[in-house]
């Protein structure tokens, strides 16, 4: 059984969905070639569908599976030709694990690090930005145990997408006009200044 058809025949059974999916998991890390083959598989969108999933192990998983997909590049280039901005968007508005921000927020970080135009467009039309900028307001546990690390990730995910050639200027747009931004913009450059 692989990874879409478990998340996708989840019958309620949590413990085990968990335990297999985070097997999965460390299979991948240690053998990111594995990535390569998921696109030509088919496994993509049941990954992006179980991201709006109403059960938190379900979308913990497909977390999971993101945040190896998004390093991949042939995955990442498989995910700008597929609608897969809008599930993962969909996915962090009904929030209710306390892990699956942060593991969300480090995939969004990989995925946006390939420069793919197509992503940003995504972006702008599924309203991410404005959800990022919402989580960079925040301090709850949707933000994980490590908050300053889940805020790092979104910041250098909503530069990424402020330096794109071709949508760069609509997000600066977007963030120019938020004072959350404004705040963590400065605090970056002060960091790198040091």
């Amino acid at each position: 059984m692989c990874s879409s058809d478990l998340i996708q025949n989840n019958m309620g059974d949590d413990a085990a969905l968990e335990l297999v999916g985070s097997a999965i998991g460390h299979l991948l890390l240690a053998q990111p070639f594995l990535c390569d083959l998921l696109p030509p598989m088919g496994h993509l969108k049941p990954i992006l569908k179980a991201m709006e999933s109403n059960s938190n192990s379900t979308k913990r998983v497909a977390s999971i599976l993101l945040r190896h997909i998004a390093t991949n590049v042939i995955c990442s280039d498989a995910l700008r030709h597929h609608e897969c901005i809008q599930p993962i968007v969909n996915g962090m508005r009904k929030n209710t694990g306390s892990d699956v921000i942060p593991l969300t927020c480090e995939a969004l970080n990989h995925l946006y690090s390939a420069n793919h135009s197509e992503l940003v467009h995504q972006a702008l039309e599924s309203q991410l930005i404005q959800v990022l900028l919402q989580l960079l307001r925040g301090n709850g546990v949707e933000l994980g145990p490590n908050p300053a690390g889940t805020k790092a990730h979104i910041v250098k995910t909503l530069q990424r997408m402020s330096s794109d050639e071709t949508y760069g200027a609509e997000v600066e747009a977007i963030l120019g006009k938020s004072d959350i931004w404004a705040q963590y913009k400065h605090q970056v450059r002060e960091r790198h200044a040091n």
